[in-house]
C-alpha cells in the first residue's frame, strides 16, 4: 500500500518539478525573444517549489532514504535495534507534529496576505509545510506498523 501511495506522491514531485521546468523555460523566452516578461512565472515557480520539496521529504520517509546512524544500533540485539528504531520514529513524528502546528498557523495566517503578481493567498504556498508533514506522519506510521509486523514475524521463525 505505501509503495502504491508513494507511486502517486513521486508522480506528483515529478509534475510539480516538470512544471516549474516549463513555467521557467517561458519565462526566459517571453524576457530574452520577446521582451515581455511575465510577472507572475517567478512567484508561481517559488510556490509550486514550496509544496514539492515538502512532498519530496515524505517519499524519502516512504523510500527510507533520509539518513540514519547506525553505526552503532547494529552491534545490539534485535530488540534494541528495534527500540533505538522505534524512538528515532518518535523524534521525526514529533519533529512533524511541530511542522503541522505551527505552519498551519503560518498558514492560516497569511491566506488574508495576497502575492504580489498573482493575487493569491500567500497561504496557499505556506499551506504545504502542514500538508507534507501530514504525508510524511502518515508514511512513518505505515513504516513503523511494518517494521513491527516484521519483527514479531521473525521472532516467531526463530
Amino acid at each position: 500500500m505505501a509503495n502504491r501511495i508513494g507511486q502517486i506522491f513521486k508522480h506528483f514531485v515529478v509534475l510539480m518539478f516538470s512544471a516549474i521546468v516549463v513555467v521557467t523555460l517561458i519565462q526566459v523566452f517571453m524576457r530574452y525573444v520577446l521582451s515581455s516578461p511575465l510577472k507572475w512565472a517567478e512567484e508561481l515557480s517559488r510556490y509550486i517549489f514550496v509544496w514539492a520539496i515538502m512532498v519530496s521529504v515524505a517519499i524519502g520517509a516512504v523510500d527510507e532514504a533520509h539518513i540514519r546512524l547506525n553505526m552503532v544500533t547494529t552491534r545490539f540485539g534485535k530488540k534494541a535495534q528495534l527500540g533505538f528504531f522505534l524512538l528515532g520514529q518518535l523524534i521525526l513524528a514529533a519533529f512533524n507534529v511541530v511542522l503541522i502546528l505551527y505552519g498551519f498557523r503560518l498558514s492560516a495566517q497569511n491566506l488574508s496576505v495576497l502575492s504580489p503578481a498573482m493575487k493569491i493567498p500567500i497561504g496557499i504556498a505556506y499551506a504545504g509545510i502542514p500538508a507534507g508533514a501530514c504525508v510524511v506522519l502518515f508514511f512513518l506510521a505505515l513504516d513503523t506498523r511494518n517494521k513491527i509486523k516484521a519483527f514479531r514475524a521473525s521472532e516467531d521463525g526463530d
